[in-house]
């Protein structure tokens, strides 16, 4: 897959048979997710089920509770403090209702709503749909379409038990005729909330709402950032003071997102940039933040089916890609919502489909994958050695986890032995310390890094691990006439992976003599190759057993046994281990 492919549906879950319309999903802990939705009669349900980081959906949803027994649109929903959960949404009368309700961490929702607090709106139903965001501790935001048409920002207060206050803190009218607001922070009390504005163009307005409450009597700034259409905007940051509008405009965008900045004091950039993801009449889109600058928007085509997921990069400057890749769902009505299943590439989707059942599905979105290169291995000693790697790109979700893989065969992964050095945050050199390795094998090791999407491995690089030296001992020769010298010869075949602190012969009248006993000792050696040692102080007439050796790091090795006569008449070799050799005996 390349960067923004978008797989085929991973899983589906149909959590409402009979109606589910104008679903919004959030994460609650772990697994679990809850969505609220318009359910069978218009009524407001809300459901709980599980999505796992590969997209498999729980077979069937956990628990499930009508809200509201009454006609209840466009509801939202959003976490206050641990199990204490807030529900804003259009209710019957031409309210904006916020309820509480507790949902616990397996997805268990109470049998009853906490508390509840309905404040006047617009009497044009699917032109309020009210939105809610944090403050600051109990202090929530809340913008809606008001009884007199126009964009109103409140604030209420809301304890972490879900206690509501009796009514709103303070108000906002920020622009007298609106539909569809969107809020955002976008630093300390400086707030953000794009709508449809009076003439059906695209407004972003900002204002200040300060910790207790209190909301500036004025907005700061505005900017017209479409003409001609903005209808069902929403808003994300993007980088800094960069944000993605989404929004249902006019041909050729009917579908369009646009960026633009909003500084911390409130100032609205011109537009940076605009993609258009279809010149189809199409509305009611929402974006979410894949991983890195790779982003997916969910929308509705025109009056009826179909429903895509369409992504592209936005970078940290707010310059858009192409649209890199598209997923056309089954029929969708309106309002879907996408949510990215955390610590995954994993999107979630839910949706009414043509027969206004609810439906959630899952796909994955390819984000790139990192790029690592293998280094030679080096401080090799007999049962560790250091593993050197370099990320030379994070990709584009950033490197989660990296280090080194190793094992006796070509290629090892992930799966076999392996460092886990943790996340990285910018590219450059890494070292692993490989341990738990085994004296004199020889090992195949990898670099890695891994992103949310994908792990990637550099090249295979070959070590073994320090060993003793390999020797042999070859036959004596030059055994002087008085009985008193010879010529040991060796042959270091393997230093062993370092060099050999000493080598030399050691020799005894017993079998396998060793440098505890009489031995002259060559000193270092650097190369493989034949050597012969000095043999002195030898009796007359006496049989000696000599034997090469070589010592390094790990430890000493010998040859095999030679053994020889020195002889004042007729001295040399009767007898070499592990040959047929006889010969110069000296009777």
């Amino acid at each position: 897959m390349a960067l923004g492919d978008i797989s085929a549906v991973i899983d589906s879950l149909e959590f409402d048979t009979d109606r589910g319309q104008e679903p919004y999903i959030i994460h609650i802990s772990g697994d679990v997710f809850v969505v609220v939705y318009v359910g069978v009669d218009f009524h407001g349900w809300m459901v709980t089920f599980t999505v796992d980081s590969s997209g498999t959906i729980g077979n069937s949803v956990i628990d499930s509770f009508e809200f509201d027994e009454a006609v209840s649109l466009t509801p939202r929903i959003l976490n206050i403090s641990g199990d204490t959960f807030v529900i804003v949404y259009y209710a019957t009368g031409s309210f904006t209702k916020i309820i509480t309700i507790d949902i616990d961490s397996s997805g268990n929702i109470a049998a009853a709503i906490t508390d509840s607090l309905a404040v006047a709106a617009s009497v044009s139903p699917q032109k309020s749909e009210p939105r809610i965001t944090p403050v600051s501790g109990d202090i929530y935001a809340v913008v809606h379409r008001n009884a007199t048409n126009g964009g109103e920002a409140f604030t209420v207060d809301i304890d972490s038990s879900g206690n509501i206050g009796g009514a709103a803190i303070d108000s906002l009218e920020f622009d007298a005729v609106t539909r569809d607001p969107d809020i955002i922070n976008v630093s300390g009390t400086m707030f953000a909330v794009v709508y449809q504005g009076p003439d059906q163009d695209g407004w972003v307005a900002t204002f200040n709402i300060a910790a207790d409450g209190t909301i500036d009597n004025t907005v700061t700034n505005t900017l017209e950032y479409d003409t001609t259409h903005g209808t069902l905007a929403r808003i994300l940051n993007v980088s800094g003071d960069v944000y993605v509008i989404s929004y249902s405009g006019q041909s050729p965008n009917r579908i369009a997102v646009k960026t633009l900045t909003i500084s911390a004091a409130g100032a609205i950039s011109s537009v940076i940039d605009t993609l258009s993801l279809g010149s189809t009449p199409g509305s009611y889109s929402t974006p979410t933040l894949v991983s890195g600058n790779v982003y997916a928007v969910i929308y509705k085509v025109g009056l009826g089916p179909p429903g895509f997921v369409a992504t592209f990069t936005i970078s940290s400057a707010g310059a858009f890609s192409a649209v890199l890749d598209t997923l056309e769902l089954d029929p969708v009505d309106v309002y879907p919502d996408i949510i990215t299943v955390p610590n995954s590439t994993v999107v979630c989707v839910v949706y009414g489909d043509g027969d206004l059942d609810g439906f959630a599905k899952t796909a994955s979105v390819d984000v790139g994958s990192p790029t690592v290169t293998t280094q030679a291995v080096t401080s090799i000693l007999e049962t560790t050695a250091t593993g050197n790697g370099n990320v030379t790109d994070l990709g584009d979700s950033g490197v989660t986890q990296h280090g080194h893989c190793w094992a006796t065969s070509t290629d090892p992964t992930t799966s076999d032995s392996k460092t886990t050095n943790g996340a990285k945050g910018a590219t450059g050199a890494f070292t692993s310390s490989i341990t738990g390795l085994s004296t004199g094998i020889t090992y195949f090791v990898r670099a890695y890094a891994t992103n949310l999407g994908n792990t990637s491995y550099g090249d295979n690089v070959t070590f073994e691990t320090d060993h003793v030296p390999t020797v042999t001992t070859d036959t004596c020769e030059n055994v002087a006439p008085d009985g008193t010298t010879a010529t040991g010869r060796g042959n270091i075949t393997d230093l062993g992976g370092d060099d050999a602190t000493a080598h030399g012969h050691c020799w005894d009248t017993s079998i396998n003599p060793t440098t505890a006993n009489d031995n002259i000792d060559n000193g270092a050696a650097s190369v493989t190759g034949t050597f012969t040692s000095a043999i002195t102080g030898l009796t007359p007439g006496t049989v000696y057993y000599t034997r090469a050796f070589a010592t390094n790091t790990v430890g000493i090795t010998y040859g095999g046994n030679v053994r020889f006569t020195a002889s004042l008449e007729r001295a040399g070799i009767i007898w070499m281990e592990g040959s047929n050799f006889r010969g110069f005996d000296e009777n």
